[in-house]
């Protein structure tokens, strides 16, 4: 069993990675969630095999609103709120609630609908990134 578990970040700059974890079980995925996110963190489920992790107290530390995300969950429709921070893209949850990594399919899907958020915001171009 491979100990690697993909992810997407978005920071609050709109800026796109692809990240591979090396983590194995619940507590290395949490580990490395709260560090990406900067500190507690909250599970948004946009589908069955697609969740957003959000900074938890985002509104409280004043982080800025990240647009690029909350653009992802209106797509989702999710429109009730902003997203604050950096945000970590995972697979939805297994049969035992544990976080799944990102396969190819819902990396590419994560980073289409970057893309198409940023490029209806900001009116240009922007050229996708690889996997």
């Amino acid at each position: 069993m491979s100990n690697t578990f993909r992810v997407v970040t978005i920071d609050v700059e709109g800026n796109v990675q692809v990240t591979e974890w090396d983590a194995q079980g619940s507590e290395q995925v949490s580990k490395h969630l709260q560090e990406a996110v900067g500190g507690w963190f909250d599970c948004v489920g946009l589908s069955e095999s697609l969740d957003m992790w959000v900074n938890d107290d985002g509104i409280a530390l004043g982080l800025p609103v990240n647009v690029v995300a909350t653009g992802i969950a209106a797509r989702f429709g999710l429109t009730h709120q902003p997203y604050w921070g950096p945000v970590v893209f995972t697979g939805g949850p297994d049969a035992d609630g544990a976080s799944r990594p990102l396969g190819d399919l819902m990396t590419k899907a994560v980073i289409f609908h970057a893309e198409a958020v940023k490029a209806s915001l900001f009116g240009v171009q922007v050229v996708p990134a690889t996997i």
